[in-house]
């Protein structure tokens, strides 16, 4: 992963255990799920960033040109803590510079509880890529009014693996 904090504040996606509230004291603590996370919060005292957030997590390039018919990137994500439902936004690109990424998705993370780990699949079309060797997925950050985004993993899924010219249904990309 590339790691960008387009805003130069010093807070961007990490690498870390989920946070949940402590039930008795209603503390931000570290969860036990390893995921990818940005905050809106200083994960030290819990206050309130002072700026909107505007980080990137860049996705190693993927290399679609073995796929044919339908191409799903699935994210298994959630909000974090007292998030509700927040916008997380999908670029992608067949390059890794930022200016080429263009929004493939919007997709909204939906949480119901503040105390459970509440992570669900979404799902983004990007068949556009098919036949390509280098795509680029970027999960991007750019909202002020949330306390976090957590990602715990991503896959993509393809309809049909092409072989020796040949399509044959069925692929799965872990």
């Amino acid at each position: 992963w590339v790691l960008l904090d387009k805003d130069g504040n010093n807070s961007s996606w990490i690498a870390r255990k989920n946070i949940q509230v402590d039930q008795n004291t209603g503390a931000v603590v570290g969860g036990k799920i390893n995921i990818l996370g940005t905050y809106n919060i200083d994960l030290s005292t819990g206050a309130p960033l002072e700026q909107v957030e505007k980080n990137w997590a860049i996705a190693a390039p993927i290399n679609l040109s073995y796929y044919s018919g339908k191409i799903e990137l699935v994210i298994n994500a959630q909000t974090s803590i007292f998030g509700g439902s927040r916008d997380l936004l999908v670029y992608g690109s067949t390059s890794p510079d930022p200016a080429t990424f263009k929004p493939l998705a919007t997709i909204q993370l939906k949480r119901e509880t503040t105390f459970d780990a509440e992570f669900k699949d979404y799902t983004v079309d990007i068949s556009e890529y098919i036949g390509k060797t280098e795509v680029y997925i970027s999960l991007v950050n750019e909202n002020t009014t949330f306390i976090g985004y957590e990602i715990d993993k991503i896959w993509i899924t393809a309809e049909g693996l092409i072989e020796n010219g040949i399509s044959k249904k069925a692929a799965k990309l872990n």
